[in-house]
């Protein structure tokens, strides 16, 4: 392992198998919060008012309140927690389905903005993408980027001061995500793994192949959920909202939280309001449709009660500006602080230089949806066009298949991880 990037902080705490389209320039950007998007918030009211009654169930219900460790238990499936540290002092949490046993690859997967570990178990044994790796053979490590709910910890600061918050998914790319891999491939003796991520998941992998080169050769292949690296035709309502008050949006969370986005008091207070009678629960409802796209799913409470109970999970302010700035630019680029001289310090350029997607070497597979309306296909397509070592681009056959359905639909198992295994398998040979 290298003892630069990341060092075990705990040793790992084993349980047994249990029983059981882009905005313009400054002057322009009141136009993006136009009657376009009002009208749009209408036509999504209009579209879930439609719907029918919602379905329930009680499979799931009792995981809403238990960690991802505790559910990996409650069905009956060992677990390890391991804590790793980066270079800047923040401490990760790992949550490890050991299968020490296997002659596969270890797999590490990483979550999306405000999502956990938790998001790859939601939807339990029969069709999480967690539990399947297992089953399949894998030693599986679900990780947790800094400032989410499972990692908030580090060596000299605290939550509530300014400088633990100053992140954004570069940080987490450039940082948190070598120090994970040299923790994996350390413990498990391996020399390479296999990554997968969703949404940001895949941002920051990008990020780290084509910043630091060297990591490609630590990895066997990459596959994308839902990939994010250009993003100027976002049609998300939310980030829509959220683009043109960027700098605002960033003041006051500093002035409220220290810099931090959705994190302890305001995620409860998100969660309460989502779930304190079926007015509210129908409003979140109407704004996850048209964030995300609509998707059939959360009609059903179960899931819809555990999806809440664990998202929001926390971030940083800083990456959500961060993607509001590539919203605006179209371009894949690095943090611009939009401050000149800032920039020329750390870039030696007065605008913030592009990742070098070229860079990237590992071999990497696309899963995409026509209704994801944060990461959409135009902009899907042309990332995977500029990979030197592209293995397939696949687009899922629902068309209700929406972006955060990657992770908490039941039926992106047959969709998507079936297929996504299958070819895990293949080049484990």
């Amino acid at each position: 392992m290298n003892s630069n990037t990341s060092r075990a902080v705990d040793k790992a705490e084993e349980e047994p198998k249990c029983p059981s389209g882009r905005f313009g320039e400054e002057e322009d950007k009141r136009e993006c919060i136009s009657p376009n998007i009002w009208n749009l918030f209408v036509i999504c009211a209009a579209a879930l008012a439609l719907q029918p009654s919602l379905v329930s169930g009680a499979s799931l219900e009792e995981t809403a309140k238990m960690d991802s460790a505790e559910v990996l238990k409650y069905y009956g499936y060992p677990a390890e927690t391991h804590r790793v540290q980066t270079i800047d002092g923040y401490i990760l949490t790992l949550h490890r389905i050991p299968n020490k046993k296997s002659k596969r690859p270890p797999v590490l997967i990483m979550h999306g903005i405000l999502d956990s570990s938790f998001t790859w178990l939601l939807t339990g044994p029969q069709t999480a993408l967690g539990f399947k790796l297992f089953d399949s053979g894998y030693d599986v490590w679900l990780g947790n980027f800094r400032g989410n709910v499972y990692s908030q910890s580090h060596n000299w600061l605290s939550t509530d001061q300014d400088e633990y918050w100053d992140f954004s998914w570069d940080e987490m790319g450039k940082r948190d995500l070598p120090a994970m891999v040299d923790y994996v491939l350390h413990r498990t003796g391996r020399p390479k793994l296999f990554h997968i991520g969703h949404s940001m998941g895949t941002t920051t992998f990008f990020v780290l192949t084509s910043s630091m080169p060297s990591y490609n050769k630590k990895f066997v292949a990459h596959f994308s959920l839902s990939p994010v690296g250009y993003w100027g035709n976002s049609a998300s309502f939310f980030w829509k909202i959220l683009a043109p008050v960027e700098m605002a949006l960033s003041e006051f969370m500093h002035k409220t939280n220290h810099g931090g986005f959705l994190v302890d008091q305001d995620a409860e207070s998100i969660r309460d309001f989502c779930t304190m009678n079926p007015s509210t629960e129908r409003l979140c409802k109407l704004f996850l449709h048209c964030s995300f796209g609509f998707s059939n799913v959360l009609r059903n409470e179960t899931i819809y009660n555990v999806v809440t109970a664990h998202i929001p999970a926390g971030t940083s302010v800083k990456a959500f500006n961060h993607y509001t700035q590539l919203m605006k630019s179209g371009r894949f680029c690095n943090y611009d602080s939009h401050d000149m001289k800032r920039n020329y310090l750390r870039y030696g350029t007065a605008r913030p230089p592009e990742y070098n997607v070229s860079a990237i070497t590992v071999p990497v597979q696309f899963y995409y949806a026509a209704n994801d309306a944060v990461s959409v296909p135009v902009d899907v397509i042309k990332l995977y066009t500029q990979l030197r070592n592209p293995i397939g681009l696949h687009l899922v056959q629902d068309t209700l298949f929406n972006h955060i359905d990657f992770t908490i639909d039941p039926k992106a198992y047959k969709l998507i991880y079936r297929k996504m295994i299958k070819m895990m398998n293949s080049l484990s040979l």
